[in-house]
């Protein structure tokens, strides 16, 4: 039932706004949360290979021209590149103390994405991207306060109150 209500939820969103930029690129990862909680309700095992391809599947047919956005190409070559190496590289080396340990995780998601990203980059913009290590370690981890302080303020939104302070 939970599971219900978070696509419902994901899913009423996403029609609302079909011309904005944000609507286009929220649109580009739904399907995959959509396909890891159906496996999830059909109790199969997940497979996130295979739940990537067939999200991809499915946007293409929508629009078989997503294949030639350059947002599309970078997102699916980032979450393919997550899926591969980060495991693997992670587990190589072991860190005792927390911090250090969840700097070494941002640097291993950060390098993963990264390795997969790559070939695009150089492809659509000619330039390598010096700086990507550096802005990583201080933008993940404050999108994802910002996105923790918004699903607070949408839990809150019926309480007009509380959310006319923070804007």
């Amino acid at each position: 039932m939970r599971n219900t209500l978070i696509i419902k939820r994901i899913n009423n969103g996403r029609y609302d706004h079909r011309n904005s930029l944000a609507f286009q690129h929220g649109f580009l990862d739904i399907p995959l949360v959509d396909y890891w909680i159906l496996g999830e309700w059909l109790n199969r095992k997940n497979n996130t290979y295979n739940s990537l391809a067939a999200s991809m599947f499915c946007l293409l047919c929508f629009n078989p021209f997503y294949l030639w956005d350059v947002g599309f190409q970078l997102s699916y070559a980032a979450v393919a590149g997550i899926m591969v190496f980060t495991r693997p590289v992670y587990r190589y080396w072991y860190v005792p103390y927390k911090p250090i340990r969840y700097g070494w995780q941002l640097l291993v998601v950060t390098c993963s994405a990264q390795v997969f990203t790559l070939p695009v980059v150089l492809y659509h913009f000619h330039q390598f991207p010096n700086l990507f290590i550096l802005t990583n370690l201080i933008v993940v981890p404050l999108s994802s306060l910002i996105l923790y302080a918004c699903m607070i303020l949408l839990m809150l939104s019926p309480l007009s109150l509380y959310c006319t302070v923070p804007g």
